[in-house]
């Protein structure tokens, strides 16, 4: 698969604010920022966090999903992948809601597809 290179011009992006356990069981923010080529398709993400435990993970998963979207793959493809991942540590409720987040990859997952359904929206018109 052919990586797409990095356009010389600016990029369009929405940064997402997820309130998740950390490594001591006490809520952390991750700042998760999605760019976009300026017609809603995701190219790249940064996410950002002070929790030292996690910060690794968060790096690998941005080098990660940043090189399968650069190579072709959806952000909604990769959002149903880690939608299905738990953890018996991470699981916790979301945000004002009484409903489950099964782990914080989970919580990233509904993030991308925020960004997916608003980006979508505007671009379609």
């Amino acid at each position: 698969m052919n990586k797409k290179p990095r356009p010389n011009n600016k990029l369009d992006g929405a940064t997402f604010k997820l309130k998740v356990p950390g490594s001591n069981d006490d809520p952390v923010n991750l700042y998760l920022t999605i760019n976009h080529d300026g017609k809603g398709n995701a190219f790249e993400i940064f996410i950002n966090c002070i929790d030292k435990p996690l910060y690794e993970h968060m790096e690998l998963l941005t080098l990660q999903v940043t090189s399968m979207l650069r190579r072709g793959l959806l952000l909604s493809e990769i959002a149903e992948d880690l939608e299905n991942i738990y953890s018996p540590t991470t699981s916790h409720f979301k945000a004002g809601k009484k409903e489950k987040c099964k782990s914080i990859y989970d919580s990233i997952s509904d993030a991308f597809k925020s960004f997916d359904k608003y980006f979508g929206e505007i671009y379609e018109n």
